[in-house]
Parts: structure tokens; C-alpha cells; sequence
């Protein structure tokens, strides 16, 4: 029993006149076959092979350490400001501690409240982006009116 599907003779003899018969006898299947053994080596080799849990981490340790390392670095320096808040505002020009946002303390306040964990989640969101709720929505919609 064969799965090929039935042959059409019709068809077959018009590929014929166009394209001649098939020259098999000139064709060497031996290097033929040699040559896509010797292909597909190294993939199969690899596929059979697997990989290990270290070698995904390692893939990954060129973009995520350095990311760690400035993330790291990030947080030192506001950490850093957020304690040395007092010494840079005696010495800095009254123009600069003016056009600081309001809510800059604030917010560093509550990144270093979360860092040290004296906030719950809820309260570290609120203070970073703001409560959450549907009034912004209705003044964006009604254009302030309720």
C-alpha cells in the first residue's frame, strides 16, 4: 500500500515532450547522498545534543549584566540624592531648587520607601504614578464636566 498519489499519464507525457526524459544514469547518487549526510552533521549534532540551562544564561549575560550594572548604578545615584538632599540644597543656587518638580521628593521618597520596604506596593504606586482611578478618564472624556 502506498501513500503516493495517483499518476497522470496525460500529464507525465506532456513533461516529457517538454522537458525530455530524466537523464538518472549520469546523476551520482553516492556523492548525492554524501554530500547532504555531510550537511546535516553539525544541525543534527546539535538538535541531539540539546542545550544545557547555562549556555541560555550564558547567551544572555552580554545584554543583562551590563543592564544589572547600570540599573544598579541608577539606583546608588538617586538613593545618593535622596539622602544628600539637605547638603545639595544649602549650596545649590535658589533658580535650580525652584524649578524642581514638586513631586520629585516625593517620589524619591517613596522609591527609597519601597527599596528599604517600610511601603506596601499600593502606596509605592500611588506616590510614583498617582492613584489610580476613573476621574481622569471623565475629565479627558467630558472635558472636566461631570
Amino acid at each position: 500500500m502506498s501513500d503516493d498519489p495517483m499518476r497522470d499519464p496525460r500529464l507525465s507525457a506532456e513533461l516529457r515532450r517538454v522537458e525530455g526524459d530524466l537523464p538518472l544514469e549520469r546523476v551520482d547518487w553516492a556523492a548525492m547522498r554524501r554530500t547532504a549526510a555531510e550537511r546535516a552533521a553539525l544541525p543534527l549534532a546539535r538538535l541531539r545534543r540539546g542545550r544545557a540551562w547555562w549556555e541560555y544564561a550564558a547567551g544572555w549575560a552580554r545584554t543583562a549584566v551590563p543592564a544589572a550594572v547600570a540599573a544598579g548604578i541608577l539606583l546608588a545615584a538617586v538613593l545618593a540624592r535622596g539622602n544628600d538632599s539637605s547638603d545639595s540644597q544649602s549650596v545649590a543656587p535658589s533658580s535650580a531648587v525652584a524649578s524642581a518638580p514638586a513631586g520629585a521628593s516625593a517620589a524619591r521618597d517613596a522609591l527609597e520607601s519601597a527599596v528599604t520596604r517600610n511601603v506596601a506596593e499600593r502606596g509605592f504606586v500611588d506616590a510614583v504614578v498617582g492613584p489610580v482611578d476613573s476621574a481622569w478618564l471623565l475629565e479627558a472624556v467630558a472635558g472636566g464636566e461631570r
